[in-house]
């Protein structure tokens, strides 16, 4: 028996700084990944399809992105590849646990396109024959009401006996986590208790074979990078099969969208030339599939930081990049307010006066994007304004 498993996928996933154009072909992006994880399933001619969670950014995507999965979902049930579902923390409305508040999997379940598993407080399940093997296939989607020193799985119990028994969870699974968590996670010894041969589990984008007493655990982790802080997070799915030599389990990589990070250190702008040799330094590291963040850092005078045009910079920026987000985090060598020419001026003005130059330079459909950060940058200075 070869099952396939992913989650996490985020279609539909929104960028409050991307050009309405931008958007569009990073959530196709985003689309196709998934996309590549269903056409793999049909070419290996898979036998299961499992999905653990989060298959969509948020519980209303736009009717694109949902019809894109059904497409694809049906393109599975036709070549014989049954689909399982579960929901995930961002596919699941905030305030509702159980069985309750609609989920966009609920459709594909209504149209017999996929079995999703919608309840939230119990283990639901369903048994088919695999090639005259017996295959338990069980679900619980995420409980978003459940606090952080709660264990989903405790108490919990899969109602089947078959040959192989596979559980699907949107949880962090303890030690394998991202980081410290104020979440409530599956613990070891609730894997114990249940006494099933897989474990399949959404949520934490970073991919895992792990193993707990008898159980498989496999965490997929993403398809694609949501952002710049899973720059160097592997993206793909696992495929793993059942059989006499017990579970083995194989990950297969897919190929992110290009992302970059860089940072240009105040030392390199102190000099007549700063534009000059932050543009070459951009420059070198643009590619026009890209996303690229570039961080702009340190202590400068006054006079050394406006000497460098950011508007230049950031124009080269955004026409060389698929996406070009420029990070100013630049410090004055300077009290709070300081005097010019006889006037007082303060740092507070200072940031209105760029975020001017900014907006100036910004396309139409971005200006209200500046002028949104404007705000947020003057709120947490404690500025006026």
């Amino acid at each position: 028996m070869k099952a396939i498993v992913t989650s996490d996928n985020h279609l539909n996933k929104y960028y409050s700084k991307m050009r309405p154009n931008q958007l569009e072909e990073r959530r196709k992006q985003i689309a196709e990944q998934f996309g590549k994880v269903v056409d793999y399933a049909i070419e290996e001619d898979a036998d299961l399809f499992l999905h653990c969670g989060d298959l969509f950014d948020m519980p209303n995507p736009r009717n694109p992105a949902v019809s894109y999965v059904a497409g694809k979902l049906v393109e599975l049930k036709q070549n014989g590849i049954p689909s399982f579902l579960i929901v995930g923390n961002h596919d699941k409305p905030k305030m509702t646990t159980g069985a309750g508040g609609s989920s966009p999997q609920d459709i594909y379940d209504s149209f017999d396109v996929s079995r999703v598993f919608k309840n939230a407080d119990r283990i639901e399940t369903e048994t088919l024959k695999v090639d005259g093997v017996e295959v338990a296939v069980s679900g619980i989607s995420h409980n978003p009401l459940l606090g952080e020193d709660e264990y989903p799985l405790q108490g919990k119990s899969v109602d089947a006996d078959a040959d192989v028994s596979i559980l699907l969870a949107h949880y962090g699974v303890e030690d394998h986590l991202a980081g410290r968590t104020n979440e409530p996670i599956i613990s070891h010894g609730s894997v114990d208790s249940l006494d099933i041969d897989v474990l399949c589990s959404g949520h934490i984008h970073k991919p895992a074979d792990l193993r707990i007493g008898g159980t498989e655990i496999i965490v997929p982790g993403g398809t694609e990078r949501m952002g710049f802080g899973e720059i160097d997070r592997d993206t793909g799915f696992y495929v793993f099969s059942a059989g006499d030599g017990g579970i083995e389990a194989e990950y297969i990589d897919l190929e992110p969208q290009p992302m970059h990070e860089e940072t240009i250190s105040a030392n390199a702008l102190k000099h007549e030339n700063a534009t000059k040799k932050a543009l070459k330094i951009a420059g070198g590291s643009s590619d026009a599939d890209q996303m690229f963040k570039l961080r702009l850092e340190g202590t400068l005078t006054r006079d050394q930081y406006h000497r460098l045009d950011v508007r230049q910079l950031w124009n080269q920026g955004r026409s060389s990049n698929f996406y070009f987000d420029l990070v100013d985090d630049i410090e004055f060598e300077v009290e709070n307010r300081i005097g010019v020419n006889g006037e007082r001026l303060s740092q507070v003005e200072e940031l209105k006066r760029v975020a001017g130059q900014v907006e100036e330079s910004a396309e139409d459909d971005e200006k209200e994007a500046v002028r949104e950060d404007r705000e947020k940058v003057l709120s947490d200075y404690g500025g006026e304004r």
